[in-house]
């Protein structure tokens, strides 16, 4: 794993958190303790499989998914007898999954006209921390994080993502 890989991966993990948290706590098993400790244990298991992991591509996707399939082994040991699927709740229709993707593929596109700095904003944003949470990760005061924000989703207005 590259130096650059490793502080992408640290970048990732307030992110990473937030998303486990929105996704898997309260009904669905987990709590926010819960949480940190998935995100922690994929850190560790791709830290240790250096060498599998160089070269996967995306480390992005390949943390969030590690990220999801190990809060459902969590939820499943804990909850459901061996073999027992977890029941999902209204899959969505290929329809709203094909605007899923239409939306996702426009915010993307948005993000990567923004610099650093705004797009990391918007991506912890994203992941679900509040203003008082993304001030922290974000080594500044409350005021600040908020204007940021402000600045960072009126950049994404302009480029006409979400309007």
């Amino acid at each position: 794993m590259k130096t650059g890989e490793l502080a992408e991966l640290d970048r990732l993990r307030p992110v990473g958190a937030a998303y486990v948290k929105r996704s898997f706590t309260g009904r669905k098993g987990l709590n926010y303790q819960d949480a940190e400790d998935v995100v922690s244990d994929v850190i560790v298991k791709l830290w240790q499989t250096v060498e599998d992991v160089e070269g996967s591509g995306n480390l992005r996707a390949l943390f969030f998914t590690a990220c999801k399939n190990r809060a459902i082994d969590l939820i499943r040991s804990r909850d459901c007898p061996k073999n027992t699927p977890i029941p999902t709740e209204g899959e969505p229709s290929t329809e709203e999954q094909l605007e899923d993707r239409l939306l996702l593929r426009e915010i993307f596109d948005g993000l990567a006209g923004l610099n650093a700095n705004r797009r990391r904003t918007i991506e912890l944003r994203l992941g679900g921390l509040g203003e008082a949470e993304l001030a922290e990760a974000m080594n500044c005061s409350v005021p600040a994080a908020k204007k940021r924000l402000h600045n960072a989703r009126k950049q994404l207005v302009a480029a006409g993502v979400g309007a």
